[in-house]
């Protein structure tokens, strides 16, 4: 749940006031929740990879560079886009509205067992393997090595 604090944060953010190591803690938190769709916003794909690769993986922006073969700079300005629009539907339901639409977090006893890791595991892959196929189709990767073999576009 996000918090007054956590939700001022990601507005200096997104105001470009502080640098996105401030932000980095509430990265894990927000990703389910845009990826789940709370926030009614859509995404590009892209942005949905920095999510993923920030958010779940917990890559660096270094390792994110290299695999996507993007420049820091357009990874960093595609992230500020993705908190500006969550800072813009948290403020228009409010801080503590947001955080009661937020799904609950799960108490678990000794006597309760949610799923298996490996039923967890297994749907945690199959979304990442859809929004991989998604980034990386095979016409993409031909479009982009046929403009690359004409000097560019």
């Amino acid at each position: 749940m996000l918090s007054a604090w956590d939700v001022r944060r990601l507005d200096s953010y997104a105001r470009s006031m502080v640098d996105w190591h401030v932000i980095t803690d509430l990265i894990p938190t927000i990703t389910p929740m845009i990826l789940d769709g709370h926030f009614d916003r859509n995404i590009s794909f892209t942005q949905a990879a920095i999510l993923v690769g920030v958010g779940l993986q917990r890559r660096t922006i270094d390792d994110l560079q290299a695999e996507l073969q993007l420049d820091s700079r357009q990874l960093l300005a595609n992230f500020i886009k993705v908190v500006i629009r969550v800072v813009k539907t948290l403020q228009e339901r409010g801080a503590s509205e947001a955080g009661r639409s937020l799904p609950a977090v799960r108490v678990v006893s000794n006597s309760t067992v949610l799923q298996p890791l490996h039923v967890e595991m297994a749907a945690a892959a199959g979304l990442w393997l859809s929004i991989y196929k998604i980034i990386f189709q095979p016409s993409h990767i031909c479009n982009l090595r046929c403009c690359e073999e004409k000097n560019g576009c």
